[in-house]
């Protein structure tokens, strides 16, 4: 979650566990420290209420501006007939529960600032990750599937109710793997830099999305490494 002023950032990692480490590596990088850490529980409502109530108030000087969901919850690979009923209830409080809580608790506070009198400039901006399992049910992606396609269609339902009040809402179709540390440790080095999606181009994506006028608004694009089938 971004602040609009001086590029003051507060984050949410969608974990129980505590981000802090990762705000006092990206500080110790910068002139001064410009991230906040806040846990927060992806599946449960007042987790996510209760961060951007926190969140927004980490500065008292400045307001929300942006918005980021991107949990990693509810992901599985597996037969239909290996799912259970409490992984696909988790995948769907994730994904869409902590979404709509996150997207109406950013909602009243944009909608309580006046429209920037400059077309250049959004009320705010909410952006959501979305995967291929967003477009179609793939083999054994049932639960997951579920979970994206929902949160797909909850915020295409936001964003045409609330684009007129100059509330920017875009989905991310992330389709491919992306390339962390995480995933080295388990698929190891990509045989060819073009099979794998690079973090930070996709953070550029979402920069740039962001940051377009009210004019030339993007609702979604997918993001794919140039060697990956679709």
């Amino acid at each position: 979650m971004a602040t609009a002023e001086a590029g003051r950032v507060t984050y949410a990692i969608a974990s129980r566990s505590n981000p802090q480490s990762l705000a006092d590596s990206i500080n110790s990088s910068l002139p001064s420290p410009l991230v906040k850490a806040f846990s927060v529980d992806a599946t449960s409502s007042s987790s996510v209420s209760q961060f951007v109530a926190d969140a927004s108030k980490a500065w008292p000087d400045a307001k929300p501006h942006v918005g980021v969901w991107n949990p990693t919850v509810g992901f599985g690979f597996k037969p239909f007939l290996k799912w259970t009923e409490a992984e696909v209830r988790e995948a769907f409080e994730g994904q869409v529960i902590g979404a709509f809580t996150f997207t109406q608790s950013l909602l009243q506070i944009f909608l309580d600032s006046p429209l920037p009198s400059s077309p250049l400039e959004s009320r705010g901006v909410l952006l959501y990750t979305g995967a291929t399992s967003s477009l179609r049910g793939s083999l054994n992606f049932s639960g997951f599937a579920a979970a994206k396609s929902g949160l797909r269609s909850l915020i295409q339902s936001v964003a045409r109710e609330h684009g007129k009040d100059g509330v920017h809402v875009a989905h991310f179709v992330i389709d491919g793997v992306i390339d962390t540390q995480r995933v080295k440790g388990f698929l190891g080095e990509a045989e060819h830099p073009e099979d794998r999606l690079d973090p930070d181009h996709i953070a550029a994506e979402y920069t740039h999305v962001a940051n377009q006028p009210r004019s030339t608004w993007t609702h979604e694009v997918d993001v794919r490494p140039a060697r990956e089938k679709f």
